[in-house]
């Protein structure tokens, strides 16, 4: 698929025509998202009302019994990935992340095998791709810092946060973990544009816009 720019897509008839012929309804959305760029509002909304199911990684475990008791302990895998000092390539080649991530994309297969889904964070383009599936891979991203600023504040995580500089830290910090745990499965690195199907600058188009793209994507007909 061809990387396509939202805005000069989305209010255009020609130009959603070529974006429906190449990216309609495919059997999986993979759906990254910048630290507070509204991403997993965006995609749990987007889902409803329509045959794909939401999935992040708490609703991917739940999917695997066997995991069921340990499923806080993966969760908590997060903490590891915030005091890694190594690089991704090193990631990968470590025991408990494989193991970690093992449990994860066995989840993906179990929610693909469901049927038609959107997966926020835990996916691999791919994986998914080598599963036999058909799979867009989407990014959410905001260009305002304030706002995402105001948003971290705004968490249990980090309203404890007073200045800038300590909110930018701990924006930096979450995306950071996201691209380590994704950089250590894919070749394609995690928030680079140029290797989305489809980038969603959630500060231009606003959160309803994104819904809307997004559900554009699921369902049948205009």
């Amino acid at each position: 698929m061809e990387h396509i720019n939202v805005k000069e897509f989305w209010d255009q008839t020609e130009g959603q025509e070529l974006f429906e012929k190449k990216m309609k309804r495919p059997d999986c959305i993979i759906l990254d998202s910048e630290y507070c760029s509204m991403g997993r509002m965006i995609a749990g909304k987007a889902c409803e009302g329509t045959s794909y199911t939401y999935y992040d990684a708490a609703l991917l475990l739940e999917l695997l019994p066997e995991v069921r008791e340990e499923k806080a302990a993966i969760l908590e895998y997060d903490a590891v990935l915030a005091g890694w000092e190594k690089t991704a390539e090193e990631l990968a080649e470590d025991p408990e992340f494989q193991r970690i991530s093992g449990i994860y994309q066995r989840a993906v297969q179990k929610a693909l095998e469901l049927g038609p889904c959107l997966i926020h964070e835990r996916g691999i383009k791919e994986k998914v791709e080598a599963m036999g599936y058909s799979c867009l891979s989407a990014i959410a991203y905001g260009t305002v810092q304030e706002s995402k600023r105001g948003r971290a504040k705004a968490t249990p995580d980090y309203g404890m946060l007073e200045t800038e500089e300590e909110l930018d830290q701990a924006i930096a910090a979450e995306d950071r973990k996201r691209r380590l745990y994704h950089d250590a499965l894919s070749s394609s690195p995690w928030g680079a544009k140029e290797t989305y199907d489809l980038c969603i600058n959630t500060e231009i188009l606003g959160k309803e816009a994104g819904v809307r793209l997004l559900r554009f994507l699921m369902t049948e007909g205009k």
